[in-house]
Formats: structure tokens, C-alpha cells, sequence
């Protein structure tokens, strides 16, 4: 990685994570609720049979009303198990948010027996992603682990790839290398950014 690069994104991630925290828990649940009704709009997720989730952790946006949304919606709802001798994200499905979720690596909640069903990679139509920072274009800053740059890496190519985030996580740029896989589509409390397409109107833009 580009070391300019990766202290650009260190200084922006620690900057917005500590905005974040500062939040009070009131605050980031009224926007974690217009998050939700946000992501809900999106046709993709109304058609989407299996959905991978994340269980929120800390600041980050509240995804257990999703989840509990999807499960309802009668969705195959997905959520990572945290391999740390590979570096990797398993997924298992869950039935019952309270039954099936305990902690997991690093204190996050994760689907708790070996017998909830794995589900292969090849299934998962949508995910739904963390993040520190994104832009418009679909740039993503992670949290530095590079586990979901794995897992885009892996998943089949057109799985949505869905970023949430509180709107002011919503930057102008965020810095990427070539080979970063962004997201498709961003959405906060306040905006739905459909980045693949302003990524082809980029791209159109520059060929002409």
C-alpha cells in the first residue's frame, strides 16, 4: 500500500471514529432508525432472498432492528463468523436474533453454535458493510482488518455490496489503491448514493 495513502487513512478513520463516539446512544438510534427505513427502499434488498448482515458493535450504526426486519421479511439472513487464523469471514444463518447471536472475536456479537448452517459464499445476493469512511464513488475505509476486502475478493460478481454509515461518514474522497473493491451502493440517514452508477458516468466522462 501507498504509505501516504495508509496514513491518510489512518488520520481520517481515527477522526471519524472518535466523531462517532462522541454521538449520545439517543442520537445514533434516531439515525440508525432512518438508516434502516433507507436500506429498506432499496428494491435490491426487497428482492434479495439471502442478505449478509453485521451485528453492530460500539458506535457503529445500529443493525439489529435490520436484522430483525429481514428475519421478518422472511429473508435468509446471514451474519460473519471472524476466522483469525485465516484472516476470513465465515457466514452461518441465524433464525432468532437473541437466540442464536453470542460473542464472538474481539467482544462482537456472532452466530453463536456450529450448528447454525454455513452458508456459502456463492448464495449471499447482498451485503450489507461497515465502514469508517466512504465516498461517493463507493470507496470504502475499513477498520484495518482487510476482512471484508477479502471477503469482496471471494464473493460472486454480482452480489450488491450495500455500505451503511451516519452521514457525516460520508466523505469526499477516501483513499483507495487500484485494486480496492468499493461498494455499490452507500446509504445513510440522510442519502441512498448509488456509486456504481456515478462510477460509469465517471468512466464515460473520462473515455469521451
Amino acid at each position: 500500500m501507498n504509505k501516504g495513502h495508509a496514513e491518510e487513512k489512518d488520520n481520517l478513520r481515527s477522526l471519524l471514529l472518535k466523531k462517532r463516539d462522541c454521538i449520545p446512544l439517543s442520537v445514533r438510534r434516531q439515525w440508525s432508525r432512518k438508516v434502516r427505513n433507507n436500506l429498506f427502499r432499496l428494491p435490491e434488498v426487497r428482492g434479495a432472498r439471502t442478505i449478509a448482515f453485521f451485528a453492530s458493535f460500539r458506535s457503529e450504526v445500529f443493525t439489529f432492528d435490520m436484522i430483525r426486519e429481514a428475519l421478518l421479511r422472511k429473508k435468509h439472513v446471514c451474519l460473519p463468523v471472524t476466522d483469525r487464523e485465516c484472516y476470513q469471514l465465515l457466514f452461518r444463518r441465524i433464525f432468532d436474533l437473541e437466540r442464536d447471536l453470542a460473542p464472538g472475536a474481539y467482544g462482537i456479537p456472532e452466530p453463536r453454535s456450529e450448528e447454525l448452517p454455513l452458508v456459502e459464499e456463492d448464495d449471499i445476493e447482498l451485503v450489507v458493510t461497515p465502514g469508517a469512511a466512504f465516498d461517493m464513488l463507493g470507496h470504502r475505509l475499513g477498520y484495518g482488518g482487510g476482512f471484508y476486502d477479502r471477503l469482496f475478493a471471494q464473493i460472486r460478481p454480482d452480489c450488491l455490496k450495500v455500505g451503511i454509515a451516519f452521514s457525516f461518514q460520508l466523505v469526499d474522497a477516501v483513499p483507495h489503491e487500484p485494486t480496492d473493491v468499493p461498494v455499490d451502493i452507500v446509504v445513510t440517514d440522510q442519502n441512498i448514493i448509488r456509486s456504481y452508477e456515478l462510477r460509469d458516468e465517471l468512466r464515460e466522462a473520462r473515455s469521451g
